[in-house]
């Protein structure tokens, strides 16, 4: 009997094991469903991803390596656009095996709020903004990552008491997950948008981009600029650009400056760029700009 089975044309994956750990090199994937919880680390590529909720609504989010997923039975998703190199572990499990307790077990399934309930009480999931699952992580310390393979390697090796070592690598991922996600909805002033701002407010007159703040704190791009939009409202480009129009903008009214000096300072190349920026931004040119605000 194979240990994981798909029903319903491919939509449903049924875990007939209590755990179950494999290294997917497939590349798209249609959208699909489980009736376990499921973690999924990136190992390699990058992937656009597809959750579907059950109240109709759906998130598109780019997967690249380092990023890992916390999925529950309640949401479908799917793998689009992989790369060639895209590749994924895969941890499934019901949460009868997390907690040891028989398979037969009404807590057997994949409902995670009730999983966390029995593992970490303390954890008041209700009261925070958001869910701690069916959501993207990123590994910055890279200690969830060797978890994921201590997981996979134990029960492919199948050691004598295998099933405690992954239980408890299991149990190590949630709780530096949920650890994660409390810093996340309760940012402090070093978090990683405010470093970025922070670089930006200093560099902005340089060639700076995101590309290269992230090699800088070694964050991963997608993550950073993904999170940069959902906080501040708008993407990494476009805030560069506000704040280099914002001091445009301070120049003209209080110097002498000529356009061309002034787009200089702030990181233009060309007047004519940064022209056409300012126009974008305000709306008007420049010396428009001057003229009107002086008056």
């Amino acid at each position: 009997m194979p240990i994981i089975d798909t029903l319903f044309d491919g939509q449903r994956i049924v875990l007939r094991r209590p755990f179950f750990a494999q290294i997917d090199r497939q590349p798209d994937r249609d959208l699909h469903s489980h009736d376990c919880i499921e973690f999924s680390a990136v190992l390699s590529g990058t992937a656009d991803h597809v959750l579907h909720f059950p109240d109709g609504s759906s998130k598109h989010q780019k997967l690249s390596r380092g990023n890992y997923m916390i999925l529950d039975a309640t949401v479908r998703h799917a793998y689009k656009n992989c790369s060639k190199d895209f590749s994924v572990l895969n941890l499934l499990f019901q949460q009868s095996f997390l907690r040891a307790t028989p398979a037969d077990s009404e807590e057997n399934g994949g409902d995670f709020y009730e999983l966390i309930r029995g593992l970490f009480p303390d954890f008041k999931y209700r009261k925070v903004q958001g869910s701690p699952v069916n959501r993207i992580y990123f590994d910055k310390e890279e200690s969830v990552f060797p978890l994921f393979y201590i997981c996979h390697d134990s029960s492919r090796q199948n050691r004598h008491e295998w099933q405690r070592t992954v239980r408890y690598a299991l149990s190590l991922i949630l709780v530096l997950s949920l650890d994660s996600f409390d810093r996340y909805i309760r940012p402090k002033k070093d978090s990683i948008i405010d470093t970025v701002k922070e670089y930006v407010e200093t560099h902005f007159a340089e060639d700076v981009t995101l590309t290269e703040i992230c090699a800088k704190h070694f964050y991963s791009v997608p993550y950073v600029s993904h999170r940069f939009k959902e906080v501040c409202g708008c993407s990494f480009e476009q805030y560069v650009r506000q704040l280099r129009i914002k001091r445009a903008g301070e120049l003209l009214l209080s110097t002498t400056l000529s356009v061309g000096e002034i787009a200089e300072r702030c990181g233009y190349a060309s007047p004519r760029t940064f022209r056409k920026a300012f126009v974008c931004v305000t709306g008007i040119s420049p010396l428009a700009f001057k003229k009107n605000y002086q008056k």
